[in-house]
């Protein structure tokens, strides 16, 4: 199984208006969810994020996320 690190940045912008500048800029917003912490909106880079998803294996992926930023509470 072929794995793929992409670097996030965890973002402070929410909402509607924030999520259009921030795919303007080509960026992608995104939602992590765990079990052991609450919901982390992240920010991808758009060109890495449909480079690691459109692979030959397309659904055998392993994502791994490399985050920067604050610490995931």
């Amino acid at each position: 199984m072929k794995t793929i690190e992409l670097k996030v940045q965890v973002r402070d912008q929410l909402g509607k208006k924030a999520v259009k500048e921030i795919r303007r800029a080509g960026k992608v917003p995104a939602i992590l969810y765990g079990r052991d912490f609450g919901p982390t909106p992240l920010l991808l880079d758009q060109r890495e994020f449909y480079q690691a998803t459109r692979t030959k294996a397309s659904g055998n992926v392993l994502i791994t996320l490399k985050v920067t930023g604050p610490k995931i509470k």
